[in-house]
């Protein structure tokens, strides 16, 4: 039985995509995240093909103990996807460097980079050799998405400012960019029992989406640029289903186009 991972996914983006899943696919839909989504918000499948498990994201143990409950439940080579949308930004971004702290700073790392790094390390060996079950719908390979962020690109800071929120990003876009030569070639880490694995890893930026996270800063964005999670779910689905090999170390928008690393 095949599914798919959703790292962070409680409510947001991550629950729109959930939702998206289920009603689009064949896949089982685990979701993680410290706490389960509210009952009025749980997705809609009589208990059948979702489940969530509660994860401390941040916490190897916990992120072991999830992968472990995802291996004795689906299989060894069950994921057929893991995308990772867990992410934090301090309700007041800094706009000069005289206002970060390392407080800040640890916060916005651990869950923007430990937490998808752990969830690399204990996950990635659960994924499929090639996504070849009739219930995937991905193109005969494995996805590994992290969910990112525009402004984690180096290359297209023209403001500056946002010093946590940014840095982390960065590191996180590294993260994916290193993942996707490791799992995306013969030996990586989910080819060690499978020669013939290959891994598709890309970053994606969902757009400026009206959530919990996002609520203090979109005052001033367009209306036509604001998106609802259920729409940015929707988009960034596409973009999923859509991968190819050719498309591992990308750096994707909600269009399914390039951002400059």
């Amino acid at each position: 039985m095949s599914v798919v991972v959703l790292n962070g996914a409680s409510r947001g983006i991550g629950l729109a995509l959930a939702r998206h899943f289920l009603a689009n696919t064949q896949l089982s839909v685990v979701t993680t995240a410290r706490n389960p989504p509210n009952n009025a918000e749980e997705p809609d499948d009589d208990g059948r093909r979702w489940t969530h498990l509660s994860t401390d994201l941040t916490n190897e143990q916990s992120v072991k103990a999830t992968a472990s409950a995802i291996k004795t439940k689906f299989g060894a080579h069950s994921i057929a996807a893991v995308v990772n949308v867990a992410g934090y930004l301090h309700a007041a971004p800094e706009k000069s460097i005289a206002a970060i702290t390392p407080e800040n700073l640890h916060a916005h790392f651990a869950i923007n980079v430990v937490a998808p790094a752990l969830a690399a390390k204990h996950m990635a060996p659960l994924l499929l050799s090639r996504a070849a079950s009739s219930s995937s719908p991905f193109t005969h390979v494995p996805i590994w998405a992290n969910v990112s962020a525009r402004v984690g690109s180096i290359g297209d800071n023209r403001l500056g400012g946002w010093y946590s929120y940014r840095m982390s990003k960065a590191a996180q876009n590294q993260l994916t960019k290193s993942l996707s030569i490791e799992l995306g070639r013969r030996g990586g880490v989910a080819s060690k029992q499978r020669d013939d694995a290959v891994v598709v890893v890309v970053a994606l930026h969902p757009g400026t989406v009206r959530t919990d996270l996002s609520a203090p800063f979109i005052g001033n964005v367009a209306p036509e640029k604001l998106f609802t999670p259920d729409d940015a779910a929707a988009k960034l689905f596409a973009v999923l289903v859509g991968l190819k090999k050719e498309d591992n170390g990308r750096f994707l928008d909600y269009a399914g186009k390039d951002i400059v690393w």
